[in-house]
């Protein structure tokens, strides 16, 4: 049967997806060594850091201390890489290229540490200072078990305005005018059932900051990933959707971490199973906010000029640099010292937080600068993507999951719009702070076989002319792996990581361009071995 053009470019992307969060350990890949964690510790330890023996003894007094600044040069030659990694790799009878010619990514210290870390919960200490310099005077409460009538009578009306606005064609597309019509419509026959049953009034607890202890409960007859955590939802008003709100959700600490799948009344298999990944998210105003965290637009890139002082162009009277500072006092404030900005944003939202904000006439709409942060470890940046690690059960393609860490701040003009931390790290123990690294020029060899191993049948494909990688960045980065039949323990590792857009060119004369936001290729400094990070190892 002949495939459409749409059909080839879907199963093309299907197969890339797959060929980047697959096992990458395969058995034409002998490069990629057993993945050892207690093995790998060894070799760190063992063998002498790169540039070592150029380098003063530790105990002279020219001897830099550890994590201090050193020149780029100087660094390059320490990690064994080039100032600029110029390299070009072909495959496949030339359907696939792999291009690279980037300046090398070096954190600014000759040593990279490696450490036991653990997935940490928020606890109250770092709620409290949280909530007090986030919510301030503001009076907050506890969510009821049920809303007034009059709530719920003005989110009917606030949904039958949204769809007078739609009968009136201020809707950009006429299809997507025609999904939103269908959203809002079952929105109000939920909220009309809601209103038979509800109160006249509810009275609200006032909070003050202070967890509170709660059981999981799934229902049925499991109980697979049981126990209890703390948590927190309060809300300056908890019947308006422009209030302020501040929520805390704690991994449990689990009694039974079992991994159970079932069957629901409805029909729909249920899978429970335990994770590590607490949240801690805050808004300003609630709907603005979680539209800026999770349906936002990038504007442009401000990342120069929060360092620089400089100016994008935006609506907002707020600059660069002072959205990355109002974010830095925030953490400041809160105590939180081992977290440094990875990137500044300016993004934008759309008026409907269930349509793709791509969609949106953005010219008048709503402006924030993303903040976001990431971990450090002696002066080293912790690489993160968004997601999790999942480790299969019994043979299942779901189980234990631990999620990444991610922290991003969004600044307007008002202030601080809204806060999203999510699977906060804990370092244990550093098992040595200057690791033995692999030169750079073993990295490239493993990175060139591995780029052939996972895309040659996808650049084979009948429905492609051709496949071309470049490389946007290679960074030398920490990274969290887990343990062994883990989802609370792992190590900081020290990586490098390979980031790049593709270019795919179909029979049919289209071409696709993509920009991988996660690493294509992730490989530990320390030995080689490829990591994927949906695996976590």
């Amino acid at each position: 049967m002949k495939q459409t053009g749409w059909l080839n470019r879907a199963l093309a992307a299907c197969a890339a997806a797959l060929a980047l969060c697959g096992c990458q350990a395969t058995p034409d890949a002998p490069i990629v060594v057993g993945k050892d964690n207690e093995a790998m510790i060894e070799l760190a330890l063992a063998t002498p850091a790169p540039g070592a023996a150029d380098t003063p003894e530790a105990d002279t007094p020219d001897a830099p201390e550890a994590g201090a600044a050193e020149d780029y040069a100087a660094l390059c030659a320490r990690y064994g890489c080039p100032e600029r990694w110029q390299a070009s790799f072909t495959e496949a009878d030339g359907r696939l290229t792999v291009q690279a010619d980037v300046a090398v990514d070096l954190p600014g210290t000759g040593d990279m540490p490696l450490a036991r870390v653990h997935a940490e919960r928020f606890e109250q200490a770092l709620v409290s200072s949280l909530f007090a310099a986030l919510c301030g005077e503001t009076p907050m409460y506890f969510l009821p078990d049920e809303r007034p009538r009059s709530a719920i009578e003005a989110d009917i009306e606030s949904m039958q305005q949204r769809l007078r606005e739609l009968d009136a064609d201020s809707f950009p597309d006429a299809e997507m005018a025609q999904a939103v019509r269908v959203y809002l419509e079952a929105d109000i026959k939920r909220l009309s059932e809601e209103l038979a049953a509800a109160p006249e009034q509810t009275e609200l607890t006032r909070s003050d900051g202070t967890l509170q202890t709660a059981r999981t409960d799934y229902g049925g007859d499991t109980d697979a990933a049981s126990g209890s955590y703390t948590r927190l939802s309060v809300s300056s008003n908890p019947y308006a959707q422009s209030a302020r709100t501040f929520t805390v959700n704690n991994d449990a600490q689990y009694e039974n971490t079992d991994v159970d799948v079932f069957t629901d009344e409805q029909g729909n298999t249920q899978v429970v199973a335990p994770q590590s990944g607490s949240t801690l998210v805050y808004c300003r105003e609630a709907r603005l906010g979680e539209q800026f965290l999770y349906n936002s637009v990038v504007l442009s890139d401000a990342a120069e000029q929060a360092l620089s002082g400089g100016h994008v162009e935006t609506r907002l009277a707020t600059a660069p640099a002072e959205a990355r500072a109002a974010a830095e006092a925030l953490l400041g404030a809160a105590g939180v010292t081992d977290m440094a900005v990875e990137r500044v944003e300016l993004r934008a939202v759309g008026e409907y937080e269930f349509v793709a904000a791509q969609a949106q006439d953005l010219a008048n709409a709503p402006q924030a600068y993303a903040v976001r942060f990431v971990r450090t470890l002696a002066g080293v940046p912790v690489d993160t993507m968004t997601g999790a690690s999942e480790s299969g059960d019994n043979g299942m393609s779901f189980g234990r999951s631990w999620r990444y860490e991610n922290l991003e701040i969004l600044v307007d003009d008002g202030g601080v719009l809204a806060l999203s931390w999510v699977a906060p790290l804990a370092v244990d123990e550093v098992l040595t702070a200057s690791a033995a690294l692999l030169p750079f020029s073993e990295i490239e060899t493993i990175f060139g076989r591995m780029m052939a191993i996972q895309y040659e049948s996808v650049a084979r494909a009948d429905y492609i002319e051709s496949l071309r990688f470049d490389v946007d960045r290679v960074a030398l980065r920490l990274w969290r792996i887990i343990d062994k039949n883990s989802f609370t323990d792992g190590l900081l590792v020290p990586v490098w990581n390979f980031y790049c857009t593709s270019t795919t060119v179909n029979t049919d004369g289209t071409v696709e361009e993509f920009a991988y936001k996660a690493p294509v290729l992730t490989i530990n400094a320390v030995d080689g071995s490829v990591i994927d990070p949906n695996q976590g190892y």
